[in-house]
């Protein structure tokens, strides 16, 4: 899955959509920045929960 100048909201989308979650995250201090990157589908929900919270800087917590 890839994204291209997106949003943190829209990455927590992509990555609810493909696994069938739900996310809690903390908005960062720079709500506006824009992100780009990838992950497999294949890839553990937590290996890409730990690589978006090191891309982005901020706590996505799995709720579902």
């Amino acid at each position: 899955m890839f994204y291209d100048n997106a949003s943190l909201d829209e990455i927590v989308r992509l990555i609810e959509q493909t696994y069938k979650v739900s996310l809690m995250y903390t908005r960062p201090e720079n709500d506006d920045q824009r992100f780009s990157g990838a992950f497999l589908k294949t890839q553990k929900l937590e290996t890409v929960l730990q690589q978006t919270n090191k891309l982005t800087g901020t706590n996505l917590i799995l709720i579902q």
